[in-house]
Protein backbone atom coordinates (compact mmCIF):
# COMPACT_ATOMS: atom_id res chain seq x y z
CA UNK A 1 0.00 0.00 0.00
CA UNK A 2 1.31 3.46 -0.93
CA UNK A 3 0.84 5.80 2.02
CA UNK A 4 1.84 8.92 0.05
CA UNK A 5 -0.96 11.30 -0.92
CA UNK A 6 -0.13 13.50 -3.93
CA UNK A 7 -0.74 17.16 -3.07
CA UNK A 8 -0.35 20.50 -4.78
CA UNK A 9 0.46 22.92 -1.95
CA UNK A 10 0.06 26.70 -2.00
CA UNK A 11 3.38 28.01 -0.66
CA UNK A 12 2.83 31.69 -1.46
CA UNK A 13 4.06 33.63 1.54
CA UNK A 14 4.77 30.48 3.57
CA UNK A 15 8.16 30.21 5.27
CA UNK A 16 10.49 27.37 4.27
CA UNK A 17 13.81 26.47 5.90
CA UNK A 18 16.62 24.97 3.83
CA UNK A 19 19.85 23.84 5.49
CA UNK A 20 22.76 23.25 3.12
CA UNK A 21 24.01 25.26 0.16
CA UNK A 22 25.19 22.59 -2.27
CA UNK A 23 23.81 20.89 -5.38
CA UNK A 24 20.67 19.62 -3.61
CA UNK A 25 19.76 23.19 -2.61
CA UNK A 26 20.55 24.36 -6.14
CA UNK A 27 17.96 21.86 -7.47
CA UNK A 28 15.22 22.61 -4.91
CA UNK A 29 15.41 26.41 -4.62
CA UNK A 30 14.02 27.41 -8.04
CA UNK A 31 10.78 25.48 -7.49
CA UNK A 32 10.36 26.84 -3.95
CA UNK A 33 11.01 30.44 -4.96
CA UNK A 34 8.81 30.15 -8.07
CA UNK A 35 6.01 28.90 -5.82
CA UNK A 36 6.26 32.10 -3.76
CA UNK A 37 7.77 30.50 -0.66
CA UNK A 38 9.76 32.73 1.68
CA UNK A 39 13.00 30.76 1.88
CA UNK A 40 15.65 30.99 4.59
CA UNK A 41 18.80 29.05 3.71
CA UNK A 42 21.41 28.37 6.39
CA UNK A 43 24.86 27.13 5.42
CA UNK A 44 28.45 28.19 6.14
CA UNK A 45 29.36 27.73 2.47
CA UNK A 46 27.08 27.97 -0.57
CA UNK A 47 27.49 27.51 -4.29
CA UNK A 48 27.65 30.77 -6.22
CA UNK A 49 24.49 29.75 -8.14
CA UNK A 50 22.62 29.27 -4.83
CA UNK A 51 23.83 32.65 -3.53
CA UNK A 52 22.69 34.34 -6.75
CA UNK A 53 19.24 32.69 -6.61
CA UNK A 54 18.69 33.90 -3.06
CA UNK A 55 20.17 37.35 -3.72
CA UNK A 56 17.97 38.02 -6.76
CA UNK A 57 14.75 36.81 -5.13
CA UNK A 58 12.74 39.12 -2.88
CA UNK A 59 11.76 35.97 -0.92
CA UNK A 60 15.24 34.61 -0.29
CA UNK A 61 17.41 35.00 2.81
CA UNK A 62 20.89 33.56 3.26
CA UNK A 63 22.45 33.01 6.69
CA UNK A 64 26.11 32.01 6.28
CA UNK A 65 26.73 29.90 9.36
CA UNK A 66 26.20 26.39 10.69
CA UNK A 67 22.59 25.49 11.44
CA UNK A 68 21.51 24.92 15.02
CA UNK A 69 18.59 22.94 16.44
CA UNK A 70 16.98 26.16 17.69
CA UNK A 71 16.82 27.44 14.07
CA UNK A 72 14.03 24.97 13.36
CA UNK A 73 10.82 26.50 14.71
CA UNK A 74 7.11 26.32 14.06
CA UNK A 75 7.46 29.55 12.03
CA UNK A 76 8.30 27.29 9.07
CA UNK A 77 5.88 25.21 7.04
CA UNK A 78 8.51 22.96 5.46
CA UNK A 79 12.08 21.95 6.25
CA UNK A 80 14.69 20.69 3.76
CA UNK A 81 17.73 19.08 5.46
CA UNK A 82 20.21 19.14 2.56
CA UNK A 83 23.65 18.93 4.15
CA UNK A 84 26.20 16.15 3.65
CA UNK A 85 26.20 15.63 7.43
CA UNK A 86 23.65 12.86 8.03
CA UNK A 87 23.78 13.26 11.81
CA UNK A 88 23.07 17.01 11.57
CA UNK A 89 20.21 16.36 9.13
CA UNK A 90 18.67 13.86 11.55
CA UNK A 91 19.06 16.13 14.59
CA UNK A 92 17.45 19.05 12.76
CA UNK A 93 14.69 16.80 11.40
CA UNK A 94 13.77 15.67 14.92
CA UNK A 95 13.57 19.33 15.99
CA UNK A 96 11.39 20.09 12.96
CA UNK A 97 8.97 17.29 13.75
CA UNK A 98 8.82 18.40 17.39
CA UNK A 99 7.83 21.86 16.05
CA UNK A 100 5.19 20.26 13.76
CA UNK A 101 7.13 21.21 10.61
CA UNK A 102 7.04 18.82 7.64
CA UNK A 103 10.44 17.37 6.76
CA UNK A 104 11.58 16.68 3.19
CA UNK A 105 13.48 13.51 2.42
CA UNK A 106 17.20 13.95 2.02
CA UNK A 107 19.06 10.84 3.10
CA UNK A 108 16.18 8.39 3.39
CA UNK A 109 12.83 8.80 1.58
CA UNK A 110 11.20 6.43 4.08
CA UNK A 111 11.89 8.85 6.94
CA UNK A 112 10.50 11.87 5.09
CA UNK A 113 7.14 13.50 5.62
CA UNK A 114 7.14 14.47 1.94
CA UNK A 115 9.35 14.67 -1.12
CA UNK A 116 9.21 16.66 -4.31
CA UNK A 117 8.51 14.73 -7.48
CA UNK A 118 9.56 15.48 -11.03
CA UNK A 119 7.29 18.15 -12.50
CA UNK A 120 5.93 18.69 -16.00
CA UNK A 121 4.66 22.25 -16.26
CA UNK A 122 2.44 23.32 -19.14
CA UNK A 123 0.86 26.56 -17.96
CA UNK A 124 -1.78 25.84 -15.36
CA UNK A 125 -1.57 22.15 -16.30
CA UNK A 126 0.97 20.56 -13.94
CA UNK A 127 1.86 16.91 -13.58
CA UNK A 128 3.99 15.59 -10.73
CA UNK A 129 5.69 12.21 -11.00
CA UNK A 130 6.89 10.22 -8.01
CA UNK A 131 8.51 6.87 -7.51
CA UNK A 132 8.17 7.30 -3.71
CA UNK A 133 11.88 8.01 -3.58
CA UNK A 134 12.83 4.63 -5.10
CA UNK A 135 14.24 6.11 -8.32
CA UNK A 136 14.34 9.88 -8.83
CA UNK A 137 16.14 9.21 -12.12
CA UNK A 138 13.15 7.24 -13.44
CA UNK A 139 10.77 10.02 -12.36
CA UNK A 140 12.97 12.52 -14.23
CA UNK A 141 12.99 10.33 -17.34
CA UNK A 142 9.20 9.99 -17.31
CA UNK A 143 8.87 13.75 -16.91
CA UNK A 144 11.14 14.27 -19.91
CA UNK A 145 8.99 11.95 -22.04
CA UNK A 146 5.77 13.69 -20.96
CA UNK A 147 7.24 17.14 -21.74
CA UNK A 148 7.82 15.95 -25.31
CA UNK A 149 4.32 14.48 -25.61
CA UNK A 150 2.37 17.41 -24.18
CA UNK A 151 2.23 20.62 -26.18
CA UNK A 152 2.90 23.97 -24.56
CA UNK A 153 -0.40 25.42 -23.36
CA UNK A 154 -1.60 28.43 -25.25
CA UNK A 155 -2.96 31.12 -22.95
CA UNK A 156 -5.93 31.71 -25.26
CA UNK A 157 -6.97 28.06 -25.08
CA UNK A 158 -6.89 28.01 -21.29
CA UNK A 159 -8.69 31.32 -20.99
CA UNK A 160 -11.40 29.99 -23.30
CA UNK A 161 -11.70 26.77 -21.29
CA UNK A 162 -11.93 28.71 -18.02
CA UNK A 163 -14.68 30.96 -19.46
CA UNK A 164 -16.60 27.99 -20.90
CA UNK A 165 -16.31 26.09 -17.63
CA UNK A 166 -17.83 29.02 -15.75
CA UNK A 167 -20.70 29.30 -18.24
CA UNK A 168 -21.35 25.57 -18.15
CA UNK A 169 -21.35 25.44 -14.33
CA UNK A 170 -23.91 28.21 -14.14
CA UNK A 171 -26.13 26.80 -16.93
CA UNK A 172 -26.20 23.05 -16.22
CA UNK A 173 -27.54 21.47 -13.09
CA UNK A 174 -25.79 18.07 -12.89
CA UNK A 175 -22.09 17.20 -12.70
CA UNK A 176 -22.49 14.52 -15.40
CA UNK A 177 -23.93 17.02 -17.90
CA UNK A 178 -21.22 19.56 -17.07
CA UNK A 179 -18.45 16.97 -17.48
CA UNK A 180 -19.76 15.87 -20.88
CA UNK A 181 -19.92 19.43 -22.16
CA UNK A 182 -16.42 20.30 -20.90
CA UNK A 183 -15.11 17.15 -22.62
CA UNK A 184 -16.68 18.38 -25.87
CA UNK A 185 -15.01 21.79 -25.45
CA UNK A 186 -11.61 20.19 -24.88
CA UNK A 187 -12.10 17.97 -27.94
CA UNK A 188 -12.99 21.03 -30.02
CA UNK A 189 -9.72 22.73 -29.01
CA UNK A 190 -7.72 19.58 -29.77
CA UNK A 191 -9.30 19.19 -33.21
CA UNK A 192 -8.61 22.78 -34.31
CA UNK A 193 -5.79 23.22 -36.81
CA UNK A 194 -2.61 24.53 -35.17
CA UNK A 195 -1.66 28.11 -35.95
CA UNK A 196 1.31 28.34 -38.24
CA UNK A 197 4.22 30.55 -37.21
Amino acid sequence: MNTRLPLFVNLAGRRVLVVGGGRAAERKLPALLDAGAVVTLIAPEVLESVRRLLHTSPNGELLRRCARVQDVTSDYALFFPLTDDRELNERLSVAARDAKVWVAGSTSPDDADFHLGAVVDRGPVRLAISTSGASPALAGLLAQVLRQLLPESRDGDLTALRRERHLIRSALDTPARRTALVAQAVQFLEDRPQESN
